[in-house]
């Protein structure tokens, strides 16, 4: 018998064997590791949608593109904020991630699977907190809606049982178990959304404006659970929001959307030194005075009523606030301070390169 002849590893048709990476052991021995899959990964994402014929109109409608071009990657453990103005496109990417809809540019994967063509599986991995998708029941008290939605996972009683005590104490939820959800508060709603998203422990949590019309104590308190809830038990995160202050303390990386295209991607202080500064001291005088553009550490921003009400923008890793205050009190008499954050609009602005001029 012929001996088999050695195959030719150029060949187009043989199989390439996958590479492993591999780490040495405590004994010296190298041992192979499993591959991070990434909880989020898009490229060339965007998505394009017509839309209704209206009346006798033949023509059809003109395609709208509302995303175009995002990649990025979000890996296991992550807490990202995905912030953009209205219509910066922030449902449709949610939309996207959730297999909605389906994407008519790039791929995309949710912690190794197309969310639009594995359905259950990605449902399995990923829960959405959204206002306008509440998974309870509204009519039912809310300890009867949690059990509803370890039914409907299959939850082993012993298992479900002692998440619900814990994020019911974590969240404060306790009191309100009794309650119909529809008779909640707002910021009692979301939290009990929240607590039955997280029920099943999934691996990627989706919240879709959490924090819009509700109180500053549930956003304070809704905040304190999601940075506890990321660094104890290693939950990847994601939320949007029009507002960059309900993402920055809780995200450690920012994805800034501009007209369905990436604008950003990095940390708060990146943003800073590309956008620059991201508060606003709002100065009330007495009197009309000259104009504060010689403070140090400050850009005028604005004059407002001859003088008496200017901004000033103060520069990133500049001069502290109180060292500015004091400059501002030698040039004329305060009267009051406001710090404001610079609106979305603006720092978008500032992200995106100006527009060509034509010769």
């Amino acid at each position: 018998m012929a001996p088999d002849e050695p195959k030719d590893t150029n060949d187009p048709e043989t199989p390439v064997p996958p590479i492993e990476v591999v780490e040495p052991s405590e004994s010296g021995e190298s041992a192979p590791t499993e591959p991070v899959v990434p909880a989020i990964e898009a490229a060339g994402l965007g998505h394009e949608f017509r839309g209704v014929r209206t009346g006798l109109r033949r023509r059809q409608p003109p395609l709208t593109r509302a995303l175009e071009g995002l990649s990025f990657t979000i890996g296991p453990g992550e807490a990202v904020g995905l912030v953009g103005a209205p219509g910066a496109g922030k449902t449709t990417l949610v939309e996207l991630l959730t297999g909605t809809i389906r994407p008519t540019q790039g791929t995309l994967q949710i912690c190794g699977l197309a969310p639009a063509s594995a359905q259950a599986g990605v449902n399995g991995k990923v829960a959405l907190v959204s206002r306008r998708r509440p998974r309870l029941w509204p009519d039912l008290p809310l300890a009867d809606a949690l059990r509803m939605v370890a039914a409907a996972h299959d939850l082993p009683h012993h298992q479900w049982i002692a998440r619900r005590t814990e994020l019911v104490q974590r969240l404060e939820l306790a009191s309100v178990l009794d309650h119909p959800i529809h008779r909640l508060s707002p910021g009692r709603r979301i939290c009990s959304e929240l607590a039955a998203a997280l029920l099943a422990e999934p691996e990627l949590v989706i919240l879709d404006h959490p924090t819009r019309e509700i109180d500053a104590l549930s956003r304070e308190r809704l905040r304190s659970f999601l940075r506890q809830e990321h660094r104890v038990h290693g939950r990847t995160i994601l939320i949007t929001s029009r507002d960059l202050s309900d993402v920055a303390p809780v995200c450690d990386r920012l994805l800034v959307l501009d007209q369905g295209r990436l604008a950003y991607d990095g940390d708060q202080a990146g943003l800073v030194e590309r956008a620059g500064a991201l508060r606003v001291l709002v100065v009330d005088l007495y009197e009309p005075a000259r104009r504060l553009d010689d403070v140090p550490g400050t850009q005028l921003f604005a004059v407002e009523g001859d003088g008496r009400r200017q901004r000033l923008s103060l520069a990133p890793g500049g001069r502290s606030t109180a060292q500015v205050l004091a400059d501002i009190a030698t040039r004329a008499t305060i009267r009051d301070l406001t710090l404001e954050e610079v609106p979305l609009e603006d720092l978008v602005r500032r992200l995106s390169p100006p527009p060509r001029t034509l010769p």
